[in-house]
């Protein structure tokens, strides 16, 4: 038997495998342009609150500074930092959901 190997295993894709990198290139929006998920985002009622980082890249803070430019929508935008937002600021950014509506 080969140590540490498949040998006698069949190899298996997750089917999850790759999303990541679907989801930073745009794979999965079903949107094909801002204007058009802007669009989408008026139709929604409940008011949508955007989340980001001094320093999100020019062409994400551009589409999430343009989302909470809509009416009925904010942003919270934090300092930069070397973690995810909710895991550098989990106090903060649980007070800021905790005041949407039903939060």
């Amino acid at each position: 038997m080969a140590e540490g190997g498949t040998a006698g295993r069949e190899a298996r894709r997750h089917p999850c495998a790759g999303g990541a990198a679907r989801f930073v290139s745009g794979g999965l929006d079903p949107a094909q342009s801002r204007e058009e998920f802007l669009a989408l985002a008026r139709r929604v009622t409940d008011p949508i609150l955007v989340v980001y980082r001094v320093g999100t890249a020019p062409k994400s803070r551009a589409a999430m500074e343009a989302l909470a430019a809509l009416p009925n929508d904010e942003a919270a935008v934090f300092p930069a930092g070397d973690l995810a937002v909710h895991e550098e600021f989990p106090d903060a950014v649980a007070d800021i959901v905790g005041r949407l509506p039903g939060g």
